[in-house]
């Protein structure tokens, strides 16, 4: 009960004095020029025109990253097909019996 009264005193303490100090601040001075900013009307046919071509442009950045993602899938796939094809032999002689935890039985990892 002590430590409580003691914190609350000294928070009241803190208050009073900081409210007995004066604070002073100083303007920082504007500068010389300020800022303008310009505003044009644009038309409905004008804006309608704008709007179009913004979402036609939108519309081909994602078939763009969606083609170039295909394209990189299609041809990690071919090289891989490609690799496990002329290198059968290697690929067959390192497959080795895998004990997995989680079904308690043993898996053989390698190409199909």
């Amino acid at each position: 009960m002590a430590i409580t009264s003691l914190s609350r005193f000294a928070a009241i303490t803190l208050i009073a004095a900081g409210t007995l100090l004066p604070l002073h601040s100083q303007a920082e001075n504007l500068p010389e020029k300020m800022e303008v900013i310009t505003v044009t009307y644009v038309g409905s046919v004008n804006y309608a025109l704008y709007q179009q071509f913004a979402e036609t442009m939108g519309e081909f950045h994602f078939e763009l990253l969606a083609d170039i993602h295909d394209t990189a899938k299609s041809s990690s796939r071919q090289m891989a097909s490609e690799f496990f094809d002329t290198h059968q032999p290697l690929v067959a002689d390192n497959q080795q019996p895998v004990e997995t935890t989680a079904y308690n039985n043993t898996h053989v990892w390698g190409s199909k």
